[in-house]
């Protein structure tokens, strides 16, 4: 069967700025044309993974091209990988992951506004400490499902089942606890800060790790994950206010290969974008799709430039720019130190807003339009005088420098 292919124009564009440090493993989640990045990790040396700061928050503005990093305080999460966030009700929510103590399962909250965090108190029935698991928001819920922990059996584990990893070979430091994958769904009411452990209908889907989820709606699509020593390409839908799984779907075009810490991103009302990700052969993959969940058919996007990533995020703007950051480019399974990055690829699937087209536009021919820019409202001379500010900022740091190290920059596809 034939794959279905898109082909878009590609554009590469290199800013400078205060760089953000390369990482894989991190959190990262839009607000409105603001991209926030927290967490993960680098190779330290073969054996050893470098947690980035915690204190830190880094934030990329799409409009001005520039990254600014956000010194945080309270009570906040250590050095974390594999964790999920969301934002919600004006907080940054931090949920599990992986520590210098192994998994954990505490929940972080930054408010936005005073970047002060707070961590919810603890609860006699939480869940299982675990990572590499899936997020989403429903009516002021937080859902999470599956993931790579300790067994769930001594925790909050009324559904859901347990796999444990008896193969040796994921990279598990032998001082913790045997852990496994589940396919729980757990449910975290933000009023209250309780959890559940709600029963689904339907055929649930096997325990895993590492996979992707879009919602769309009352809807959410997962794909892929690893379970047990197989990396998955199988589809599902859960319905939201049913608590109903669909079982695997079947699609009429040729599906992407198995793979886990790919991203599935959902970027309109009936799409959804997967990228990247780890083969089964432990290759990283470069490759991008679009799902149309009307009927069910992916659509393989002919990308002209190789740009593997795995373990990275990817988050949609207010502006439909779908930003892809960060992530590990080679054998995460190596047991050599790994190339982690800091770079941007910006894919757009659909036109840019008419007023973004004449503010650029403007911006572009700023020497015939400056003298103009005071009679225009306020608010869209404000936008053209702090890009102009950001952009002289970018040509002083861009002076010429000799050094080797690799700048953060963005690949745009259109």
């Amino acid at each position: 069967m034939q794959a279905r292919r898109r082909r878009p124009d590609q554009e590469l564009r290199i800013p400078s700025q205060d760089e953000i440090p390369p990482r894989s493993g991190h959190v990262a989640a839009c607000v409105d044309m603001k991209l926030l990045v927290w967490g993960g990790y680098q190779d330290e040396n073969t054996y050893e993974d470098r947690y980035l700061p915690s204190n830190d928050l880094w934030c990329y503005s799409v409009d001005f091209d520039k990254w600014i990093r956000n010194t945080t305080h309270g009570t906040r999460p250590p050095g974390t990988s594999g964790a999920c966030c969301c934002v919600l009700d004006g907080f940054f929510y931090v949920v599990f992951g992986h520590t210098d103590f192994g998994n954990t399962n505490k929940v972080y909250k930054l408010n936005l506004q005073t970047m002060t965090w707070s961590k919810l108190p603890a609860i006699e029935r939480a869940p299982s400490p675990r990572d590499k698991f899936a997020l989403w928001t429903y009516e002021k819920r937080i859902y999470c499902f599956g993931g790579f922990g300790v067994p769930i059996q001594e925790y909050l584990c009324e559904n859901g089942d347990f796999v444990a990893d008896t193969s040796g070979d994921f990279n598990v430091p032998r001082f913790f606890p045997d852990r496994g994958w589940n396919n729980q769904l757990l449910v975290l009411d933000s009023s209250n800060d309780e959890w559940s452990n709600p029963k689904c209908r339907g055929p649930v889907p096997l325990p895993r790790a590492a996979h992707g989820v879009a919602q769309l709606g009352d809807k959410v699509y997962l794909f892929g994950g690893r379970h047990l020593t197989a990396r998955m390409n199988d589809l599902h839908c859960l319905d939201l206010s049913t608590l109903t799984w669909s079982g695997e779907l079947t699609c009429s075009t040729v599906i992407p290969c198995g793979r886990s810490w790919h991203t599935l991103t959902p970027v309109s009302h009936n799409h959804v974008f997967l990228y990247g990700g780890y083969t089964q052969d432990q290759k990283p993959l470069s490759d991008a799709w679009v799902l149309d969940v009307d009927v069910c058919q992916w659509t393989q996007l002919v990308i002209p430039q190789n740009n593997p990533r795995l373990w990275h995020t990817t988050a949609l703007s207010s502006g439909n720019d779908i930003l892809i950051f960060g992530g590990c480019c080679d054998d995460i399974l190596s047991h050599q130190v790994n190339e982690h990055s800091n770079k941007i690829l910006a894919f757009r699937l659909q036109p840019k807003s008419l007023l973004r087209l004449c503010l650029e536009t403007v911006f572009n021919y700023r020497i015939e339009t400056q003298p103009s820019w005071p009679y225009l409202p306020s608010i869209l001379k404000k936008w053209l005088d702090t890009k102009l500010k950001c952009s002289r900022t970018v040509q002083t740091v861009n002076q010429p420098q000799h050094n080797n190290k690799e700048q953060a920059s963005t690949c745009e596809v259109t």
